[in-house]
């Protein structure tokens, strides 16, 4: 920041210096023929000047007592990220095992319905099968006593 506001600073001087030295003077503006040297000497010098690398500070000891509490707090959190990221991916397997465990059961239970409805079918079919052997019986009963009291005797 410090940087570029030197910078900035540096261009906007140079621009005001050619300005002044592009512009034409009125006759109370006149420099002398020093002033025009000493500001193009100025200018050519402020246009070859290197912007300084800034100096690296090295830290005070509070700055590196700062420094290492930061990065102790910092690798405290990382590992409580890495403990959070184990129990996530720990609960997503235990998800889908309850959720496998949950697709079982629902499929055993519709075999188990399945297997309900047709042993009351059965069970249907049975009753059908039984009322219908009662009338065969009723009726071969029926039918024997009829030829039983065909065979006895008239009493009349």
């Amino acid at each position: 920041m410090a940087e570029e506001k030197i910078t900035y600073f540096k261009i906007n001087e140079i621009q005001t210096l050619q300005k002044a030295l592009i512009q034409p003077f009125g006759e109370e503006d006149t420099l002398t023929p020093e002033e025009e040297k000493r500001i193009k000497e100025s200018l050519r010098k402020f246009i070859q000047q290197k912007p300084q690398p800034q100096k690296k500070e090295t830290p005070t000891e509070k700055e590196e007592e700062k420094i290492a509490s930061l990065i102790k707090e910092i690798s405290i959190k990382n590992k409580e990220i890495e403990k959070f990221k184990k129990e996530i991916e720990e609960e997503k397997r235990m998800r889908k095992e309850l959720e496998e465990t949950l697709k079982e059961e629902r499929e055993e239970k519709r075999n188990l319905e399945e297997a309900l409805e047709k042993a009351k079918e059965r069970e249907r079919e049975l009753e059908e099968e039984i009322e219908r052997m009662k009338i065969e019986i009723a009726e071969k009963e029926r039918k024997v006593l009829e030829e039983a009291e065909a065979k006895l005797p008239e009493k009349e």
